[in-house]
């Protein structure tokens, strides 16, 4: 199965098309400004707002499935650039999918747990969408629509994603947070926001595993278990070596951002589990420990 993953620049579209060339499975990789630090890989520079230009990138690579990871995924910029975020969330993922449907390809379109509202938890693929909270919700929503009115179109919803960014360091939540507790930097954490966090480098297989199943419709995708913000940043802190006093508990309440964030969006994932054969998800303590094993930055060593 031949592989075409847009935003392949992307803090995980470089993991997947990086873990795509490591099981030597055919990949076209796409971006928009940052070439894909990927050795050997076969990438095209698209921008996805371009029907013209995603159609004629498509075609000419070929592809079995397209994975479909492109998007402005900060929801504070898209609530500060609303029409921006249309064009890219919405409307790019319209045009990727047109080209998917023109030759009947395979379409997996990368979603978020901030699609719900946060005052439930424990989200299954059955309960049902609240109204967008902002944005960003407003876009990743629709697009899960659009992808969801194709036959042959699976949306998969991961969580917080945490991991290194191997293009663009610092992008994330948890290398933001892990950069600053190297330098010895206090950062407030929420202990009343829960996610189901999503390691990078497994999800990443996650996608691989589930691209190349018959599975359409909705799968969540989120780690092994429901975490707040803090206590994240606290076993960072362990496993990594920091000073634990660095993670200062915070309530969502004393943070002013331009974009909501729901209280707890954690999934049920209960569901993918079943249909993984390969891949199990990870706790965010085996997916540090993992982590480190590849990224050594310990400050005790």
């Amino acid at each position: 199965m031949k592989f075409f993953v847009t935003g392949g620049s992307g803090f995980l579209g470089h993991h997947l098309v990086q873990k795509l060339v490591e099981q030597r499975l055919p990949v076209v990789g796409s971006f928009f400004q940052h070439a894909i630090p990927v050795d050997s890989l076969k990438q095209v520079r698209v921008d996805v707002t371009d029907p013209k230009a995603v159609s004629a990138a498509i075609h000419a690579a070929e592809p079995d499935v397209i994975v479909h990871c492109a998007a402005l995924a900060q929801p504070d910029f898209c609530e500060k650039h609303p029409e921006r975020a249309r064009a890219v969330n919405l409307e790019g993922t319209r045009h990727v999918l047109a080209a998917a449907k023109a030759a009947q390809l395979r379409f997996v379109y990368l979603s978020s747990d901030l699609v719900f509202d946060g005052e439930k938890g424990y989200y299954t693929e059955d309960d049902p969408l609240p109204p967008p909270q902002n944005v960003y919700v407003e876009t990743k929503q629709r697009a899960e629509r659009l992808t969801l009115a194709y036959e042959n179109g699976l949306v998969i919803r991961p969580a917080l994603m945490y991991g290194f960014d191997g293009v663009r360091p610092g992008r994330n939540f948890f290398e933001i947070m892990f950069q600053r507790f190297q330098r010895g930097e206090a950062v407030k954490l929420f202990v009343d926001q829960y996610r189901t966090p999503s390691q990078v480098r497994n999800l990443a297989d996650v996608i691989i595993e589930l691209a190349q199943t018959r599975e359409t419709g909705i799968l969540h995708a989120g780690g092994a278990e429901r975490i707040s913000r803090y206590e994240m940043g606290i076993r960072t802190c362990k496993i990594f070596g920091f000073d634990t006093a660095l993670a200062v508990p915070t309530r969502m309440a004393d943070i002013q951002l331009a974009a909501s964030r729901p209280r707890d969006c954690s999934l049920d994932t209960t569901r993918v589990q079943q249909i993984l054969r390969q891949t199990h998800l990870m706790t965010v303590t085996r997916g540090l420990q993992d982590l480190k094993s590849i990224f050594p930055y310990s400050v005790a060593s």
